[in-house]
């Protein structure tokens, strides 16, 4: 029998290797809080600010009504599903525009 040739083992290691792994269920926890805490920066902006943040148009009609919620478990509610719809936002992209607006570095971590 031959030897294998280097491109065999480079797709043989790539093979045994599988797919790769998935985040585990703290650490994608921990990106939709950090996505929700992102929202919740955007509907505390004046409206003027969030004019300038470039914003998917159902995701600003959510932070539009979430500012006229009064009732604190429905805002609880509003800001969670804000942070669904960050998911399928730029978030990186509206983190930038946040740091910008506030003349210092992107944070969409927890407080200090």
């Amino acid at each position: 029998m031959r030897p294998p040739a280097p491109d065999d083992d480079a797709d043989a290691a790539a093979a045994a290797a599988g797919p790769p792994p998935r985040p585990s269920k703290t650490q994608l926890k921990r990106q939709m809080h950090d996505l929700q805490r992102l929202g919740e920066r955007l509907v505390r902006l004046s409206p003027v600010q969030l004019a300038r943040v470039e914003l998917p148009e159902p995701l600003r009609e959510q932070i539009e009504m979430a500012r006229r919620i009064t009732a604190r478990e429905a805002l609880r509610r509003q800001l969670q599903y804000i942070g669904r719809l960050m998911r399928k936002a730029d978030a990186e992209a509206i983190g930038a525009a946040l740091a910008d607006l506030n003349g210092g570095p992107a944070r969409t971590g927890p407080a200090p």
